[in-house]
């Protein structure tokens, strides 16, 4: 009789375990889009009495995770994830959403806006309107004369070519509100379009020294020469404003005459 009790004590704990282990739960995390298992996914219950990781495989064990409180799956790059365990059979597949965040896009382009020169990391020196109005400015090559280290090679007539740090023509670009005036396969030697600029047009001019080919391309490997014209006033309650310029020069017979209308 007692051989026949503990018989029957031992079929009970062989049922017991085998229940057990029948119900015990594993999860397999993958990435929804591509189907990739997913490792070191942090799984804990939502009161964080219980937590585990997934392995190489994708592979959790949550047999210690009590089935009436819900579960959370979380990992860096997917969207969190919260199931009930419930509703799920001992082997459950889950499927994680990458999240996705949309980015500002970098535009690198010429800006009218004013910088400040502390947060430009090369040098660059401001020829403002006020320095080229008062002083006798015939061209935009002569601007530039304002600015120290650039020379202007006026070896011939109507010469204008700016020299950055020894460079010009094809190596030193002009921009003039973002468009281009040259490229680097313009010929090598002097090149005088800065003079075609008005210097009554312009709002400020702005010479940046060294390469800046990661704003403006491998044209601006001396430096770039940007020209920034005036920006017009169209709603101003002024309805006209006409201002005229004259300047003679009797030692180098030189005459210059300028009328803007508003």
């Amino acid at each position: 009789m007692m051989f026949l009790v503990i018989k029957n004590k031992k079929i009970i704990l062989c049922v017991f375990l085998f229940c057990s282990f029948g119900y015990g739960q594993t999860v397999y995390v993958e990435d929804k889009n591509t189907g990739e298992v997913i490792e070191n996914v942090s799984i804990y219950s939502s009161d964080k009495s219980k937590s585990t990781i997934t392995n190489y495989e994708g592979k959790a064990s949550i047999d210690d995770f009590i089935k009436s409180i819900p579960v959370i799956f979380q990992i860096n790059g997917y969207n969190d994830l919260k199931i009930n365990l419930n509703n799920y059979k001992e082997v459950i597949y889950i499927e994680m959403t990458p999240k996705i965040e949309n980015l500002d896009g970098v535009v690198l382009s010429v800006a009218r806006s004013k910088t400040a020169k502390n947060k430009i990391a090369e040098k660059v020196n401001i020829i403002s309107a006020k320095q080229i109005k008062k002083n006798i400015i015939q061209t935009g090559a002569e601007i530039l004369e304002l600015s120290p280290s650039v020379r202007i090679q006026k070896s011939q007539g109507g010469g204008g070519s700016p020299v950055l740090r020894g460079f010009e023509a094809n190596r030193v670009l002009l921009v003039v509100d973002g468009v281009r005036m040259n490229n680097a396969i313009y010929r090598s030697g002097h090149l005088q379009n800065a003079i075609t600029i008005s210097p009554h047009t312009l709002d400020r001019v702005e010479v940046t020294f060294g390469s800046s080919s990661v704003g403006y391309g491998s044209d601006a490997l001396g430096g770039v020469i940007h020209y920034y014209t005036k920006t017009p006033d169209i709603n101003s309650d002024i309805k006209n404003k006409n201002e005229f310029n004259s300047d003679f020069n009797y030692a180098n017979t030189s005459s210059i005459n300028n009328l803007t209308s508003n």
